[in-house]
């Protein structure tokens, strides 16, 4: 259960770090950049492809959501910045609040991580623990990790 946790939290880093920004495309063009190739490397049916776009839809639905979140409170912001003191109580609700909000959201992500998960193999399950393996000391910033 350890690995199938590990694995899965490896394949939702793996592509919320992409997603936010690691390439010069639009959003959208990352996350399928990034899907097509998880679904190239890990040789996906038409079947595991559909639940891993599911998951991406996801995020990318979860992104547009924080985006928002953020506009949102980018008022408040510019006035704690702007003032003589920081007010650390704020600073701090604001920082709850967006915890909460990263908690609200990432149930409908993990429901269809677990899915997507599910539908591998345990070939695609070793090959995913080898990438890590391999990656362990680059992290998951490195963007030449993706393309290897």
């Amino acid at each position: 259960m350890k690995k199938k946790t590990i694995a899965s939290l490896a394949i939702v880093s793996t592509l919320v770090i992409f997603l936010s920004g690691c390439f010069a495309n639009s959003p959208e063009e990352r996350a399928g950049w990034i899907t097509d190739r998880i679904a190239y490397k890990l040789d996906l049916t038409d079947e595991q492809k559909v639940k891993l776009d599911a998951v991406k839809d996801e995020i990318m639905k979860n992104r547009e959501t924080m985006h928002q979140d953020r506009l949102q409170h980018l008022p408040q912001v510019k006035e704690l910045v702007t003032a003589d003191t920081l007010d650390t109580l704020a600073i701090k609700e604001l920082i709850q609040a967006k915890v909460n909000r990263v908690k609200s959201l990432s149930d409908p992500v993990l429901e269809k991580l677990v899915a997507f998960h599910a539908s591998l193999t345990p070939e695609q399950k070793q090959k995913i623990a080898d990438f890590l393996e391999k990656n362990k000391d680059r992290g998951f910033m490195h963007h030449r990790a993706m393309m290897h």
